[in-house]
C-alpha cells in the first residue's frame, strides 16, 4: 500500500495563488499604456466631430431663417408706402440668433446677419399691376463676431408674387 504525501503543505498553496491574483506594477504599466495608445485616436476625432456639430447647427439656423422669412415675405405687401413691404427689403436688417429667432443686432447672441436685393420678375404684368413678383435675394452672413471681410455667407432666392384679389 502506498501512500502519497501532498509535496506542497496546504499553507504555502494558499500563499501561492493569493500572490498570483495581484497584477505586478509592469503589467499594469503596460496596461495603461495599450490603453492610452488606443485613446489617442479617438481623442484626435473630437475636434473634427465638434466641428460637424457646430456646421450642422448653422445649418438648421440657415433652414430655420429661410423658413422665417419665406413665411413673413408671403404676407408682406407690394406697397412702397407701407414701410414693412417688399421694396423696402433693401433697407432693411434682420438678425438671428444661431438658433435661427429673431434678435437685435446689440443682442449678444446675434449670429447671423440678412441683406436683401430684389429683381423685378414681369410676369404678364399690365399697366394696373406694373410688376407681378419680386425675386428676392436673401444673404446670411455669420457669425457676427467675424469681421465682415471673413464672415461666410449663405445666399438663397425667394419669388414673392403679387397677390391680387379679382
Amino acid at each position: 500500500m502506498s501512500t502519497r504525501f501532498p509535496t506542497n503543505a496546504p499553507h504555502q498553496t494558499r500563499a501561492f495563488t493569493k500572490r498570483r491574483r495581484a497584477f505586478s506594477l509592469i503589467e499594469v504599466t503596460l496596461a495603461i499604456g495599450v490603453v492610452s495608445f488606443c485613446m489617442l485616436p479617438i481623442m484626435a476625432l473630437l475636434p473634427v466631430g465638434l466641428k460637424e456639430v457646430r456646421g450642422a447647427i448653422v445649418q438648421s439656423g440657415v433652414a430655420s431663417i429661410g423658413q422665417q422669412l419665406r413665411s413673413e415675405l408671403l404676407g408682406m405687401s407690394f406697397d412702397a408706402a407701407n414701410p414693412n413691404s417688399v421694396q423696402n427689403l433693401p433697407n432693411q436688417t434682420f438678425y438671428f440668433t444661431e438658433r435661427g429667432v429673431r434678435t437685435t443686432d446689440v443682442d449678444p447672441e446675434a449670429f447671423f446677419k440678412t441683406s436683401f436685393a430684389l429683381q423685378d420678375v414681369g410676369l404678364g404684368s399690365t399697366p394696373t399691376y406694373p410688376g407681378s413678383g419680386q425675386m428676392v435675394s436673401v444673404v446670411l452672413a455669420y457669425p457676427m463676431n467675424f469681421p465682415e471681410a471673413s464672415r461666410q455667407k449663405t445666399l438663397f432666392s425667394l419669388f414673392v408674387a403679387r397677390q391680387v384679389n379679382r
